[in-house]
């Protein structure tokens, strides 16, 4: 009983060290990239050369951020259908898939914010337009579709970064339709981009068009291999052993 007790008792001052230098890192991380971002906005705002830069990254971003922001769109959508597969995927590459559409998220949110911004700052929009549709004289309908779409991914990312919380209340169904919402996202960003903006070339429409065909086909399959597994499951029912079940945390903490 002694050792047992020496060893919970060692275990426990050994958590909150391990926390502490990951906290510790953490803390260094956000002071250097907040001190950076102070010195590229000082030089970017005090220097001649930095005015120049910071008009010419202006115009390029004025043009292109939207666009990247919706290859970034199409890039989480695909992904997310991606990393639900079980057929081909193993646990630990739904893992990286799933790393792989977080980062495509946050990418689409970073270049819609830049997006949105350099619209505001040229006075072609209003700041009401970036979150009420419809507001907008100048083709009211498919940019209040884009303002529609900026919405919804904003409400995607704050729910999915709340995603533990619905999941500890045990209202994970809740998250998950909300998380639906990012193909109507997905659909009316596409559209915005295509009739929203400036015309494209016919190489733009085609390969959104082929982008959206991929997705309605994974959406079917992910479909038609949900509708298969209950099935599956009936036909091949688990048998619990203790060897698998004491398996089980192992398995999960090296794929996490």
């Amino acid at each position: 009983m002694a050792t047992t007790r020496s060893r919970s008792h060692g275990r426990e001052h050994a958590r909150p060290s391990s926390g502490g230098v990951a906290a510790e890192h953490a803390t260094k991380i956000y002071s250097v990239a907040i001190a950076g971002i102070v010195v590229i906005v000082a030089f970017l705002a005090l220097t001649s050369i930095g005015h120049v830069i910071d008009a010419a990254t202006q115009h390029f971003m004025l043009f292109y951020a939207g666009v990247f922001a919706l290859i970034a769109l199409c890039a989480s959508v695909g992904l997310g259908l991606v990393a639900t597969d079980r057929m081909f995927l193993s646990a630990g590459h739904r893992v990286f898939v799933q790393s792989a559409h977080r980062a495509a998220s946050f990418g689409a949110v970073t270049f819609l914010i830049i997006h949105i911004v350099t619209e505001i700052l040229a006075q072609r929009v209003h700041v009401l337009d970036a979150v009420i549709p419809f507001l907008s004289p100048f083709r009211t309908f498919y940019i209040g579709l884009g303002t529609i779409a900026s919405d919804l991914i904003i409400l995607l990312v704050i729910t999915g970064i709340m995603r533990g919380r619905f999941n500890a209340n045990g209202k994970a169904w809740r998250w998950r339709a909300i998380h639906y919402v990012s193909y109507l996202s997905f659909v009316f960003g596409v559209w915005h981009g295509l009739l929203g903006g400036r015309p494209g070339k016919p190489y733009v429409d085609w390969s959104y068009g082929f982008i959206v065909a991929l997705v309605v086909v994974g959406l079917a399959v992910r479909i038609l291999s949900n509708s298969l597994r209950p099935k599956e499951n009936l036909s091949t029912p688990p048998v619990p052993t203790t060897a698998s079940s004491a398996s089980a945390p192992m398995r999960a903490a090296a794929m996490f």
